[in-house]
């Protein structure tokens, strides 16, 4: 869990993926741990809990039960999301992503958060930022930056599941042989809770705070 001195927290929104699908999810994750366990003895599976990522900020603790409230309200009012998976592993940013094809409805929702009175509670940026060489990105980048205190939304997000993190040393290797290797089927299902959560380190999930069910579609579970 990382809390500033100043008793900051990292927060993530998001959404949970039902219970079968998440143990896909960590089954490939394991199965990618058990091909690296080949180049690199000393590496560590980081456990993770599932998720489509939303947003990402640092808020002051004292401001969690607002953040609560906030998203209560907005999810109370968004049906739930039918995604589909690729059919194939992406690497990049060092970690191996699982990313969903249509993001249509992905993207409203985000969008939704982004608009919102959510991103008023983040203070300053969260440490994974400190990583990145912001001399290196685009002047829209930036404003990202400084409005939503990540950059990684809108065009610069791929939604995804990420099945394994902190491959950095690796990545050619990933690349070119693990997910090659790994052959995962293009899952299709309904997103039915949204969340928030403690984020750890590159943003995995390792608490959730809060889960809010969404509406049901009319054809949900057909």
């Amino acid at each position: 869990m990382i809390m500033s001195q100043r008793n900051k927290i990292e927060i993530g929104v998001f959404l949970l993926p039902p219970n079968e699908v998440s143990k896909i999810i960590d089954n490939v994750g394991r199965v990618v741990f058990d091909y690296l366990g080949n180049v690199d003895s000393k590496l560590k599976y980081r456990k993770n809990i599932p998720h489509l990522s939303l947003y990402q900020m640092s808020i002051p603790v004292c401001k969690l039960e607002n953040l609560d409230f906030e998203l209560k309200a907005i999810f109370s009012d968004i049906s739930s999301i039918e995604v589909e998976l690729e059919n194939f592993l992406r690497v990049s940013s060092g970690n191996i992503f699982w990313c969903i094809k249509d993001d249509n409805d992905f993207r409203v929702l985000e969008n939704k958060i982004l608009n919102s009175s959510v991103i008023d509670f983040h203070s300053g940026n969260p440490d994974q930022t400190k990583e990145i060489d912001t001399s290196t990105l685009s002047l829209e980048q930036k404003r990202y930056l400084d409005r939503y205190g990540i950059f990684w939304v809108k065009n610069y997000c791929i939604p995804h599941f990420t099945v394994f993190y902190d491959i950095t040393e690796h990545e050619d290797y990933c690349k070119n042989n693990i997910c090659r290797s790994i052959n995962v089927n293009s899952e299709k299902f309904f997103m039915t809770k949204a969340a928030y959560g403690v984020l750890d380190y590159r943003g995995n999930v390792v608490k959730i705070l809060g889960v809010y069910d969404l509406l049901l579609l009319e054809n949900y579970g057909k």
